[in-house]
């Protein structure tokens, strides 16, 4: 049975290459919401969602990189993510 797509405009198990904080990780689109860290996934599943609006508008939109500011109970975090 197909799954639904996690993110609209992007497979499931399309490759991807994220780089957070400094770390480079290789993965599909499935894995990025398997991310250990809270922080780091929520950056790269907002990477991913920017990542799919840029496709739809832009055809030759293959990155997309930024700082995001994400809120847990210990306060602001400040993560740069970067999607290829």
């Amino acid at each position: 049975m197909k799954q639904p797509r996690l993110i609209e405009g992007l497979n499931n198990s399309q490759r991807i290459r994220v780089i957070v904080d400094g770390v480079g990780i290789h993965t599909t689109v499935r894995g990025a919401f398997d991310l250990v860290f809270y922080r780091h996934r929520e950056a790269v599943v907002k990477a991913l969602r920017s990542l799919a609006v840029s496709r739809s508008t832009k055809e030759n939109a293959t990155g997309f990189a930024t700082r995001f500011d994400i809120h847990q109970d210990d306060g602001f975090h400040s993560v740069d993510g970067r999607v290829s």
